[in-house]
């Protein structure tokens, strides 16, 4: 089985549910990230299907490039979104975790020249700081509801799921 999306370059989701087995993968696993494009099916309609994986591929080069002092996997985890695992030695705050998201959406909604095409994308991004318990499925699922809570808010949103405990000082 190919482990990687043949459009972006990422790991797949299949990738994703094979590591989340695999004994210890979850060791300093600090935080995980959903990024949901918005209104990616009107790309596909306006510009067509083509350049709309064109638009996925800049973003997933993005998204690999993007100077990020933690360690980190991606994975195109379903659609137009993706998947992004943090990993450090060290706990991560609720502020500097806002810091590497936000970096992250401004770095993901800069426009993408296509021939003559100015290709404008934004992006919801939601993410979750992992407590001691929780294991990297559920960990995946919180930061998905705080993606789906960012898109109801509207476009170019970012939202945090931190349980209390997690509130720590930076």
């Amino acid at each position: 089985m190919n482990n990687y999306d043949s459009i972006t370059g990422l790991l797949c989701r299949s990738a994703f549910e094979i590591d989340k087995l695999t004994p210890n993968f979850d060791n300093h696993l600090v935080a995980a990230l959903i990024i949901d494009f918005d209104r990616f099916s009107e790309i596909n309609r306006v510009y067509g299907r083509s350049i709309g994986d064109f638009v996925l591929a800049v973003q997933a080069r993005r998204l690999q490039k993007k100077t990020v002092i933690y360690r980190h996997l991606s994975y195109r985890y379903e659609g137009d979104r993706f998947l992004e695992l943090i990993f450090s030695d060290v706990s991560l705050c609720r502020e500097r975790l806002f810091d590497v998201v936000d970096g992250l959406q401004k770095a993901l909604s800069q426009a993408i020249k296509y021939d003559q095409d100015i290709v404008e994308t934004t992006c919801c991004i939601g993410a979750a700081l992992r407590s001691k318990d929780m294991g990297v499925a559920q960990l995946a699922t919180e930061a998905m509801l705080a993606t789906e809570d960012a898109k109801q808010r509207g476009r170019n949103n970012i939202q945090l799921y931190v349980q209390q405990e997690n509130e720590g000082v930076c």
